[in-house]
């Protein structure tokens, strides 16, 4: 028999061991973890997945795509050599370390430009969030270099254009087109007007670019052998002059329902936006590196005398802003005439792929310049390109829009200090409008467009004739006691409507109108009478007038 003493030797002994073996067990299992987590970057960073059934290198990604050498994560407290990169930012230089072999390969400096670029056009979350906003990862993601070579976007005809092509001139003129119902085209018109607008000099140190966007590759080359070959032939030889188009796996595969469908806009009306987003993008990168400065243009107007030393002009002289502008702008409308630092092409780009399905191009670019602390939109006084399409590209979409601010000579006024609030009023006192979904057949003017205009923001500001109307159609049925909807503005005395009717439905599907107000402008005041629960109202322009109007409120007051 074993004394008290040694058999509490043993058993101290036996603890001993035990507790020496879970320890390794929980070492062991510490470090298999390690190896078999999946593919991630450092703090603040993303964890990168692969989809369900999907290795990552077969992961929606197009052709170009290129895995980097095979380098772990950088350690977000690891130190190193510390120099200046290429465009004067503060880098340091960290060791390699080498990866688990049954690990996917990671970049060394996190997502290369081609797989944050592919990953924000496979639209469905390939980010997790972990500590910072996934479009501000991207584009730290993305290299301060040329990256136009690539094989989603390649040269029309590449035996006809001089190679090596143009780069280091001032400004890159970025030129999407598509083909219009009924074969029509601006096409020609706007680069005869680019090049006899402009001197040699100007020429000289300037480059279009003209994207084919169409994905039926038919349609796309009989744009190019209509409307730019032969006529402007000698001009792409001289090298003034890229046609560019790009591969159908460029672009995403959309399903079949949309996963989004933002302004209550049909699915074809969405898709076509989507597109718009990846013809910008796709655009965008291509011309990265290629000069100081990207002017976006659209393929339907006409340019000022000298319109490239005017841009150079204004850019002199807003050298003195703090922060540094991101966005100018040379038109009120749409996307034309906005002029971009080459050195946030990318960024741009990688904003259009991630919300392609949320917002149109023109409206990301006002959040793109409030994201790089801009403040306020920069549009000079007079416009120095105008719009002349009236056929677009969606079909069965008509626009008439003109930008009145235009002028032939090239004076651009420099930068409207007053544009942002250039028709003010005190809406102080004016009560908010129930909830609702507005929806036009008019093509606004600027930023002043009918949804903060119905939100006692700003005006709703645009061209009307017979025929035009907008609809507010209510989130909740509701009993409404009284509608004012006034036009014109004290600065604006005659951009009234000069007669107009309204109409309210009842029916849920907000189709069937009845007419309860027909009247003169510019202030039309209905008090209801009726009782029943009112699902819209929409509001026509009855009969041709030459003016613009300006809808200065609407006040839709509901019954106690």
């Amino acid at each position: 028999m074993a004394s008290a003493s040694q058999r509490r030797l043993i058993i101290y002994i036996l603890g001993l061991a035990l507790f020496v073996a879970l320890g390794v067990n929980v070492v062991c299992n510490m470090r298999k973890a390690r190896v078999d987590r999946p593919w991630t970057q450092s703090q603040p960073t993303f964890v990168r997945r692969a989809r369900p059934g999907v290795s990552p290198n077969e992961d929606g990604i197009a052709p170009s795509f290129r895995m980097a050498a095979c380098e772990c994560p950088r350690p977000a407290t690891a130190i190193g050599r510390k120099g200046l990169g290429d465009n004067g930012d503060e880098v340091r230089d960290y060791p390699a370390r080498q990866c688990p072999t049954h690990a996917p390969a990671a970049p060394a400096d996190g997502l290369t430009a081609q797989q944050a670029l592919q990953l924000a056009a496979n639209q469905k979350p390939a980010f997790e969030f972990a500590g910072g906003p996934p479009l501000a990862a991207a584009a730290r993601a993305l290299p301060n270099e040329p990256a136009w070579q690539t094989s989603d976007v390649f040269l029309v005809r590449r035996e006809g254009h001089l190679l090596p092509r143009r780069n280091g001139v001032k400004l890159v003129v970025g030129i999407p087109t598509l083909a219009r119902p009924e074969n029509k085209s601006y096409l020609s018109e706007t680069l005869r007007s680019l090049i006899a607008r402009s001197s040699q000099e100007e020429l000289d140190a300037m480059l279009i670019v003209i994207f084919l966007a169409d994905m039926d590759k038919n349609k796309a080359m009989a744009i190019y052998t209509q409307f730019i070959h032969p006529e402007f032939e000698p001009y792409v030889r001289d090298g003034l002059i890229d046609v560019i188009t790009a591969k159908k796996s460029a672009y995403p595969v959309y399903p079949t329902p949309l996963p989004r469908r933002t302004f209550n806009d049909p699915e074809d009306r969405v898709k076509w936006r989507s597109k718009q987003c990846f013809d910008f993008a796709l655009l965008m990168e291509y011309s990265k590196g290629r000069g100081d400065y990207y002017l976006q243009l659209e393929d339907d107007v006409l340019a000022a005398d000298n319109f490239a030393s005017s841009i150079l002009a204004v850019v002199d002289e807003s050298s003195y802003m703090n922060p540094p502008w991101s966005m100018l702008e040379f038109s009120r409308l749409g996307f034309i005439g906005k002029l971009f630092r080459d050195t946030e092409l990318l960024e741009m780009a990688a904003m259009f792929r991630f919300y392609h399905y949320d917002q149109p191009v023109d409206y990301l670019m006002t959040y793109f310049i409030q994201i790089k602390t801009q403040g306020s939109r920069l549009l000079t006084k007079y416009a120095l390109f105008q719009h002349i399409g009236t056929q677009s590209t969606l079909p069965g979409k008509i626009q008439r829009l003109t930008d009145p601010s235009f002028r032939q000579d090239g004076e651009t006024g420099g930068i409207d200090d007053s544009v942002n609030d250039a028709l003010p009023m005190d809406r102080r006192n004016w009560p908010r409008n129930p909830p609702a979904v507005i929806k036009t057949n008019i093509d606004h003017y600027s930023n002043f467009d009918p949804r903060p205009w119905y939100n006692n923001r700003r005006v709703f500001w645009a061209p009307v004739h017979k025929g035009s109307y907008f609809i507010v159609q209510f989130n909740m049925p509701l009993k409404i006691s009284q509608v004012l909807i006034h036009t014109s503005h004290p600065t604006k005395p005659a951009d009234l409507v000069e007669h107009g009717a309204l109409a309210i439905a009842t029916d849920a599907a907000v189709s069937d109108f009845r007419e309860v107000l027909s009247a003169s402008g510019p202030k039309f005041e209905w008090t209801s009478q009726d009782s029943r629960l009112i699902t819209g109202l929409k509001f026509t322009v009855t009969a041709d007038q030459g003016s613009w109007a300006v809808f200065s409120r609407i006040t839709i007051i509901p019954a106690n």
